[in-house]
């Protein structure tokens, strides 16, 4: 007889290779908002560009980078940085099972949690939720929890574990800032959960704290000491130290109130598509921690936990894709509740045969996933009725059908005009939906996107961002309708950039999803 981790090998290739195929469903998924945004930057980065100095959007350079990682290897587009999505999410897969086959009684629990986690993302996830910050950073999250753990089992390997740590903390800050007390949270519960791993001696010999949390320190620095030395080496230090910490603090003073209605609709989103975890995750949870003792409970809800705090300090957004940083803990503890009843339910009806077993927990699944595999139909459907978006125009045409709202229908329309012999050519400035920018192949004129957070532009960046435009001289200028109303209600500190448009631009007639402006000399450069 084969011995059990060779018998258990094909489980996990099995695994691998069904999450592999629904990463390959995604790959021509149109961006929405943000990664149009992302993929914006970063293609400049490629060619030189410094962040925050000549691209400027307040999100921290991590994924930045990890789009320009994308593009470089397999194109700046949509399926080349959906491509390194695949492989990283993969590789993420991998490592779930890796790192959690000692945590479940069988090898069926860490192939549970890698399709529960790994799997359901590709599976319920669209052009908004794919490539986000909050779905990418369940990678280095459970980096944290894995060595953090594996660092109190095994106190002789403590040192290198911390530095795993602190490396993968590093990583997630680099992502997001804020995302630095959830990595703490998760590596304080799994060293005050320890248990010895080998008896009272190696319990009676102490966890070395000082020497972990030196080598944690250490490989925090590693990441932190490469993006100082990027920004330091292009005299833009100040500027990312202002655009991490310093404008986040004063966008966050301005919000007031909660936007109800935007997080009544991710809520709901997210529990309509996740719903099993969340069912699950309880059982799971209470099972592993009252069997086993497991630390990995308490820092799966340690995660959620701090998840919840930093999404509701984030008054200004609550987007359904933000509340993907539940997924790993939620698909973890769901893998484990899933483990117990599985045994549960092979002693159940002893005179049945396997074969009904199998057939009823398969419709029972079935049912209990019914709404994240009506999404990947959904998403299948499409495909094939694109002839599996196999050509560049067949990719095009599975992105109108997927994109949100038909987003890309209608600014493919709306951009059109840009593309004939007759328009102005060079960049343009876009106060809306970057979206503009990529489908019309047109670059973005000044650093300042006119995106991200505009209803907070202070009198000083408008002249700013005015002085940019006369100088640069773009050819078109659009205001998207809902931004129209955003940026005349400033007032004031808008006013410059409208003398600017009244003095240097005309309106273009019959443009439905906002205004387009071109400038009214043509000696554009």
């Amino acid at each position: 007889m084969a011995p059990p981790e060779a018998r258990h090998r094909p489980i996990g290739a099995a695994v691998l290779a069904a999450i592999a195929l629904l990463g390959l469903i995604n790959l021509p998924q149109p961006f929405a908002w943000d990664q149009a945004m992302f993929t914006l930057g970063a293609r400049m980065m490629q060619h030189g560009a410094v962040l925050y100095r000549d691209y400027w959007d307040p999100k921290q350079p991590g994924l930045f980078w990890f789009f320009q990682l994308g593009g470089a290897l397999f194109g700046f587009s949509e399926v080349g940085i959906h491509a390194l999505e695949v492989l990283v999410m993969v590789a993420f897969a991998g490592f779930l099972m890796f790192g959690l086959r000692d945590a479940f009684a069988t090898r069926r629990g860490p192939a549970f949690a890698a399709l529960l986690v790994v799997g359901m993302y590709f599976a319920a996830c669209g052009d908004w939720h794919l490539t986000q910050i909050e779905g990418l950073v369940g990678l280095p999250l459970f980096a944290v929890a894995w060595s953090t753990r594996a660092a109190a089992l095994a106190p002789h390997r403590a040192g290198r574990l911390a530095l795993i740590a602190g490396l993968a903390t590093g990583i997630t800050v680099l992502l997001k800032l804020l995302f630095l007390p959830i990595a703490i949270a998760i590596a304080i519960t799994g060293l005050a959960a320890r248990r010895p791993a080998g008896g009272a001696a190696d319990g009676a010999r102490g966890f070395p704290y000082w020497r972990a949390l030196s080598m944690a320190l250490v490989g925090f620095a590693i990441p932190m000491l490469g993006a100082i030395a990027y920004f330091s080496a292009h005299h833009a230090l100040a500027l990312a130290w202002w655009t991490s910490v310093t404008y986040p603090a004063s966008v966050l003073a301005q919000a007031h109130g909660i936007r109800i209605k935007i997080l009544e609709r991710s809520l709901t989103w997210f529990c309509t598509q996740f719903f099993p975890l969340i069912v699950l995750a309880v059982p799971g949870a209470w099972l592993w921690w009252r069997a086993r003792r497991e630390a990995l409970a308490l820092q799966m809800v340690a995660w959620l936990a701090m998840s919840a705090v930093v999404i509701v300090i984030q008054r200004w957004s609550y987007w359904p894709y933000q509340f993907l940083l539940f997924l790993v803990p939620l698909g973890i503890l769901a893998a484990a509740a899933l483990e117990s009843l599985a045994a549960a339910f092979a002693t159940l009806a002893p005179g049945a045969r396997r074969i009904e077993r199998r057939a009823v927990g398969a419709l029972t699944l079935g049912l209990l996933f019914a709404a994240p595999l009506a999404t990947l139909a959904g998403k299948s459907v499409r495909l094939a009725r694109t002839g599996f978006a196999l050509t560049p125009a067949r990719i095009r045409a599975y992105q109108v059908r997927a994109s949100l709202g038909n987003g890309y229908g209608q600014i493919l329309d709306d951009v059109a005009f840009l593309r004939e012999a007759s328009s102005l050519t060079g960049p343009i400035w876009v106060l809306g939906n970057p979206l503009y920018y990529w489908l019309s192949g047109r670059e973005q004129a000044i650093p300042r996107n006119g995106a991200s957070f505009i209803e907070s532009f202070s009198l000083e960046e408008w002249q700013r961002v005015t002085r940019d435009l006369d100088r640069a001289r773009p050819g078109y200028i659009f205001i998207g309708r809902d931004y129209g109303d955003i940026v005349r209600a400033e007032g004031e500190r808008s006013a410059p950039f409208f003398e600017l448009l009244s003095r240097s631009y005309r309106p273009l007639p019959g443009r439905r999803s906002g205004a387009w402006y071109q400038r009214v000399d043509s000696a554009t450069p």
